[in-house]
């Protein structure tokens, strides 16, 4: 069964029915914290296993306790992985669990709610960043764009050009300013919600992720 569905040149949306079906359960605006955080758990692995998957890996041999095979090694210490705090963080463990060697940088970019544009907040300046390195952002929500934009623009600066997105549910709008402003990226995504409120969240989306996620806010 073919669990990717081609979108646009940038975007791919992941079908694969455990990872619809957990997306439903984020969305519920009856299921548990414990329920949120399991259905993150397998969404984010799965989106995990997807994105790794044009991770590069050079060949090798093994030797077995019965001879020599053909192996891989992987080369993921060429790979940074950038979640955008906080909620790019419950996507974060399934990365490193797959990826042990890749870098960790955390950007820090909160949104101002009178204007919905974003704020910077960590860190001053990123580690200059070795050419030919992955990265791989991590934000399981994409409302305007604008945050996602901003974290490119500063790693960027910090020297990176190879861009990959992670991410649960996105708005058109937003892919369409993260494409324009980076027309290499490569994004999976679980769900594209056609509007934005007056407010400029998702909808339908599934409320605050972060919030939901950690048990705090309105949603606790």
């Amino acid at each position: 069964m073919e669990d990717l569905m081609q979108v646009s040149q940038n975007v791919q949306l992941l079908t694969h029915p455990v990872a619809q079906a957990a997306l439903t359960i984020l969305r519920d605006v009856t299921s548990s914290r414990t329920e949120f955080v399991r259905a993150n758990n397998l969404a984010a692995l799965i989106l995990a296993l997807e994105v790794t998957s044009q991770v590069r890996a050079s060949p090798t041999k093994v030797v077995t306790p019965l001879g020599t095979a053909d192996g891989r090694i992987l080369l993921d210490d060429r790979v940074i992985l950038v979640p955008i705090l906080r909620a790019g963080m419950a996507l974060l463990d399934p990365f490193r669990l797959l990826l042990p060697r890749a870098q960790i940088y955390h950007i820090g970019i909160r949104r101002d709610e009178s204007t919905a544009l974003p704020e910077r907040y960590y860190p001053k300046d990123l580690p200059q960043i070795v050419g030919g390195k992955t990265i791989i952002l991590l934000d399981p929500m994409l409302a305007t764009g604008g945050s996602v934009c901003d974290a490119i623009d500063q790693l960027k600066g910090a020297g990176a050009e190879h861009f990959f997105f992670a991410n649960v549910i996105a708005s058109q709008e937003g892919l369409n300013k993260v494409c324009e402003y980076t027309p290499q990226i490569k994004i999976v995504t679980l769900a594209i919600d056609a509007e934005l409120n007056d407010q400029k969240y998702i909808v339908p989306g599934l409320g605050d992720y972060g919030d939901r996620f950690n048990g705090t806010g309105a949603a606790a």
